[in-house]
């Protein structure tokens, strides 16, 4: 069965970087906390220079960011009493006007994207100088800002995970960075998971998308988390499919791995439950979940209430609690251009395999 899973992913796989799906990708399946499948293939890099890739490349996570970083930061902030799923977000930055805004949407609102606050704004387009996200979001008109009320509808948003990143930073004390290399990071052994990665690392980078002459290469992808400094609840995130697999360890366990608890088997429960089924809801907290009715990353045959999430990079994690299995598969499929699609067939193509061995 393992030989028949190996042969399987690696023709997908190589295949798809020789058609051009992406130049290269980095590939792990574990099941019970087994690994049961590793591989890279194609380039970190194609330009200005070609560059090999291998299993501890080091990728730009996307909006991985926002379950792996902010949403377990925002559940530990739940457990140690701080904010409730149900406190306004108006409320907790009160010292903020919100003249025109939306007063009415709840920290859960934010985690299942339900708010009605808008899915992207252009910050990187705003004057540096002063510049607070938490102050542009609160003041937007209400015709931009909030489109529909909040639980009536499911709108992906990045704005969702920019505030809840200052959340944490606001009832925490600390930079999202620090907090979570210290409560999360760090506590389970994720050595190469980080936001802004050292230089010294810069042979293990896999590069995305070029920007005039300058190809990002260890800095973060996403416009707006760039003009952040690198740091946002929404996007900043690096890491490599080695220590991705630890952080699927500590939920597939539960919220605990080798004796370190991140997150109470509460919250795992709560984090996996559909919130909004009134709108058919795709999404519990932070994680998007396989709710019977809506087609994905997840492909064909992973369960339903099967759950996981994506980045716009190329990155893809997915997660089944009763069996154990979890499907990790980073690609840069954004260099170097956007526009190349491909990785959304594969990921089904790629989770389909997966599922139909070991489940």
């Amino acid at each position: 069965m393992s030989g028949d899973l190996k042969s399987r992913l690696d023709a997908l796989l190589s295949g798809a970087v020789e058609g051009g799906a992406f130049p290269g990708a980095v590939a792990l399946v574990s099941l019970r906390g087994e690994v049961r499948y590793s591989g890279a293939f194609g380039h970190s890099m194609l330009t200005p220079e070609k560059r090999g890739i291998s299993t501890d490349s080091i990728f730009d996570m996307a909006s991985l960011t926002k379950v792996i970083a902010t949403t377990t930061a925002a559940l530990q902030m739940i457990e140690a009493g701080r904010i409730s799923l149900s406190d306004r977000v108006s409320e907790i930055f009160s010292d903020y006007s919100w003249a025109g805004g939306n007063t009415a949407a709840t920290v859960e609102d934010l985690m299942t994207h339900t708010s009605g606050f808008a899915a992207v704004y252009p910050f990187n387009e705003l004057p540096r100088e002063g510049f607070d996200p938490v102050r542009v979001i609160s003041s937007l008109h209400s015709s931009l800002q909030k489109m529909y009320e909040p639980g009536r509808s499911e709108v992906y948003s990045d704005l969702d995970y920019i505030l809840l990143g200052k959340m944490v930073e606001r009832v925490s004390g600390k930079r999202l960075d620090d907090y979570c290399m210290e409560n999360v990071f760090k506590p389970l052994g994720m050595r190469d998971t980080c936001f802004n990665p050292p230089a010294s690392l810069e042979s293990r980078f896999v590069a995305t998308e070029v920007y005039g002459d300058r190809v990002c290469l260890g800095t973060v992808h996403d416009e707006n988390a760039y003009f952040m400094d690198g740091i946002s609840g929404h996007a900043g995130l690096f890491s490599t499919a080695a220590d991705l697999k630890i952080f699927s360890d500590a939920i597939l366990g539960g919220g605990v791995l080798g004796g370190r608890r991140i997150l109470s088997t509460a919250s795992i429960s709560q984090m996996l439950r559909q919130r909004r089924p009134g709108i058919g809801g795709t999404f519990g907290l932070g994680w998007q979940l396989n709710n019977g009715g809506n087609a994905g990353a997840f492909g064909d045959l992973f369960p339903v209430w099967s759950f996981g999430h994506t980045g716009f990079t190329g990155t893809m994690m997915w997660m089944d609690m009763k069996s154990g299995l979890c499907t990790i598969l980073l690609t840069n499929r954004v260099h170097p251009a956007r526009d190349n699609t491909a990785i959304l067939r594969y990921r089904r193509l790629f989770n389909n395999i997966a599922a139909s061995l070991l489940l």
